[in-house]
């Protein structure tokens, strides 16, 4: 199973989504209609360091893959024949650190061998999570950036300074096992003029190889 394809096949038909269930349901439906012998599954509940968690999208082929998607919009109105979407912009600083988490699970899940691979896909349409932010300041989110090219790996968390409100619910220090490069890819493009949004999106894998995630001695 080629996530990339799917994907690439998936932007032809549904260049836009209305949240990120509707992303989960489509990306399923893709995989099913490519490998029809696979089990998919949605919302999987796994424990993941000691605590339950739901795999976004879970599917058993040759191998089992656990897949955690994001759907970090930016603000857009675009018509696509009869069906209209309104997206609202997401916070960031919230987006960024929701990304890592869920790469966290992923290699959580591989590195401790409940799955063969994970994959973690990111789709954006606001270019503020793969460019460098425009001004000289050191912003609090510097350890969580998925700017294009960068490595992440170790331990990742906000800056000092940064507010309680900001931080709610995502307190913790973010651990990565492995060393991943963010490299975004082109979905797709809709809309005109003021109304266009172009769509990227990050693709972050563990797999369960020699050299693969494991938890530091």
């Amino acid at each position: 199973m080629d996530v990339r394809e799917l994907l690439a096949t998936l932007a032809r038909q549904r260049p836009i989504f209305h949240s990120e269930a509707d992303f989960q349901h489509a990306l399923a439906w893709a995989i099913h209609e490519a490998c029809p012998a696979a089990r998919v599954r949605l919302e999987i509940p796994r424990d993941i360091d000691g605590r339950r968690a739901h795999v976004d999208v879970w599917v058993v082929d040759d191998d089992s893959v656990a897949i955690e998607l994001e759907y970090l919009t930016g603000a857009a109105e675009v018509k696509i024949e009869d069906e209209q979407f309104r997206l609202v912009k997401v916070s960031t600083n919230l987006g960024r650190y929701d990304v890592l988490k869920d790469l966290v699970r992923i290699e959580r899940l591989v590195g401790e061998g409940s799955a063969d691979r994970g994959i973690m896909v990111a789709l954006s349409n606001d270019p503020d999570y793969w460019s460098e932010p425009g001004w000289s300041t050191t912003p609090k989110y510097t350890d969580l950036r998925l700017t294009e090219g960068r490595t992440l790996s170790g331990t990742l968390q906000w800056g000092p300074g940064t507010g309680a409100r900001t931080m709610l619910g995502r307190e913790a220090p973010i651990d990565l096992w492995g060393k991943y490069v963010c490299e975004w890819t082109d979905y797709s493009v809709v809309g005109s003029g003021a109304s266009e949004a172009r769509f990227r999106y990050l693709l972050l894998e563990a797999r369960r190889l020699e050299g693969g995630p494991t938890k530091p001695a």
